[in-house]
């Protein structure tokens, strides 16, 4: 069989080519390329399973973005973002660090409504019961 000459239905329906199948005995083919790649990893590979379904690692941007940023206002804390030395997720944890373990006010004015509206409801439904049990002739 050679390269690409079967092509699961999950390998067509992709057009980025994120899930490829092929033979890993034949060095020249594009899965056994994937597999020799240095950003190949397998999940589980420390307890030696030895599978047989590979990832990939995202290529990151090694060298920092060459812009002019004079002229437009940018967040000091969006900066290293737009020059390439932190990624989204550690942005992220930079803008909410300030934020952790602080419940807002507004945390506290919905925690406050929600538990009102459930005590209320659930004293309506205790109402219910005992004047229906009071209108059949339950209670005397």
């Amino acid at each position: 069989m050679r390269d690409g000459e079967v092509v699961p239905a999950c390998g067509q329906a992709c057009p980025s080519e994120a899930i490829v199948f092929g033979n890993l005995n034949d060095k020249d083919s594009k899965i056994s390329k994937y597999f020799a790649d240095e950003r190949n990893y397998h999940l589980l590979e420390e307890l030696h399973t030895l599978p047989s379904v590979g990832y990939l690692t995202k290529i990151k941007k090694t060298q920092p973005y060459n812009l002019n940023l004079s002229g437009m206002y940018v967040s000091p804390i969006r900066e290293p973002l737009i020059r390439g030395e932190k990624d989204y997720s550690q942005v992220t944890k930079d803008i909410l660090a300030p934020m952790a373990g602080k419940p807002s006010k507004y945390w506290y004015m919905g925690i406050t409504l929600s538990s009102a509206a459930l005590f209320f409801w659930r004293l309506g439904n205790f109402y219910d019961r005992v004047l229906w049990h009071w209108h059949m002739g339950g209670i005397e």
